[in-house]
């Protein structure tokens, strides 16, 4: 077997140009890593840094403002509740496939107490009970599905009374069953 001494030729110039890429290549990152370039920047031009956490005492500014934001929740946690009467309002008594659907809205938030619907035609009352729901700022009952085949038709007075151990509310209006 005969080697070809032309093929040793042409390697030749590639092993030189890529020796001198990889000299060159090296030179750089040394060069850049004494200089602190790209791609190895100093800590004033690094956008993460290591150890930034002041372990100094408190200033009497800094012990101030916790001191303000502390108090600032314990009176939030603090502030007694509402007591007496709250305002309330019906937002829906519908008939809706064969149901009286009654909700409210109570202008206190609560996530205790209890509502009561009272639904009164001459001498008939109906009574139903509900748990309440606290809302982001108001409370709700739960509402009150009443089948409509438990009432007669005509006008019944709906009353809905709200109560829990500081503040209570009533609200009436008329329903007409169909």
């Amino acid at each position: 077997m005969k080697l070809n001494p032309k093929n040793k030729k042409n390697k030749k110039p590639l092993i030189i140009a890529l020796v001198v890429i990889a000299v060159l290549a090296l030179g750089y990152v040394a060069y850049a890593r004494a200089t602190n370039i790209w791609p190895f920047p100093n800590d004033s031009q690094s956008s993460t840094k290591v150890d930034d956490v002041n372990y100094e005492p408190p200033t009497e500014d800094q012990v101030d403002a916790g001191d303000d934001i502390k108090d600032a929740a314990n009176d939030a946690v603090n502030t007694p509740a509402p007591t007496g009467t709250v305002e309330m309002s019906i937002t829906a008594a519908n008939q809706n496939d064969g149901i009286l659907q009654v909700r409210t809205l109570i202008q206190t938030t609560s996530n205790t107490g209890t509502c009561t619907l009272l639904l009164k035609k001459g001498s008939t009352e109906i009574t139903k009970s509900a748990p309440v729901q606290a809302l982001s700022s108001s409370t709700t009952c739960q509402g009150f599905d009443v089948p409509t085949s438990e009432l007669s038709t005509g006008t019944w007075q709906l009353t809905i009374n709200f109560k829990n151990t500081t503040v209570n509310s009533t609200i009436s209006q008329s329903v007409v069953i169909k």
